[in-house]
């Protein structure tokens, strides 16, 4: 048996699902909105697995706000990492905190 047709998805809030693609980007979403549309077949052959093609996808992305999480993170990391770095010269690293940024 062979299906096959066109879709289009629309106003998918990206929030919600970003733990799907959170271990693969860099980055978080804080809000916005996807639609996809595109061409899809599927064959299901007798006593076989059903194979699903995708193909002709489009993507639309609204209102898309990224968040600096990871940015933060490096920051933060970069910061312990400089004062065990230099031991007792917490001070002199704080004074110089304006210079990094």
């Amino acid at each position: 048996m062979k299906v096959a047709g066109e879709f289009r998805v629309e106003k998918v809030r990206l929030a919600p699902w970003w733990w799907v693609a959170a271990p693969t980007v860099a980055l978080d979403v804080a809000q916005g909105d996807a639609a996809a549309d595109g061409h899809f077949a599927v064959d299901m052959p007798a006593g076989g697995e059903a194979v699903i093609r995708l193909d002709k996808l489009g993507l639309q992305l609204r209102d898309l706000a990224l968040d600096q999480r990871w940015q933060q993170f490096s920051v933060d990391r970069w910061e312990r990492w400089y004062q065990w770095q230099s031991g007792a010269k917490a001070a002199e690293f704080a004074a110089a905190t304006p210079l990094r940024r």
